[in-house]
């Protein structure tokens, strides 16, 4: 369990088979970041939010994205930890 913007260590459990997928394997571990949650977040200044699924974005070894795309929203908390990168991917932000 996590919350937004924390780094995961994940395994991964299916790919879709009718995309290129040379690079990921099942069973293969990654570093991912937390970007949506169906838990309730509460900020700071009294807004709160929640996500009808739960998402998280593989990285690299590197710390920098594997897609080239985040669907969905990524939120302004991965800002405050500083990936940067997922949030030009992203096509909205919160």
């Amino acid at each position: 369990m996590g919350q937004i913007g924390d780094l995961l260590v994940v395994s991964l459990q299916e790919t879709n088979p009718t995309k290129n997928t040379k690079t990921l394997k099942k069973g293969q571990l990654f570093k991912a970041v937390l970007l949506e949650t169906k838990r309730p977040k509460r900020r700071r200044d009294g807004t709160s939010y929640t996500f009808q699924r739960n998402a998280a974005a593989l990285l690299s070894a590197q710390g920098s994205p594997l897609g080239t795309r985040v669907q969905g929203t990524a939120p302004f908390e991965v800002r405050e930890k500083n990936f940067m990168k997922l949030l030009v991917l992203a096509s909205t932000t919160l």
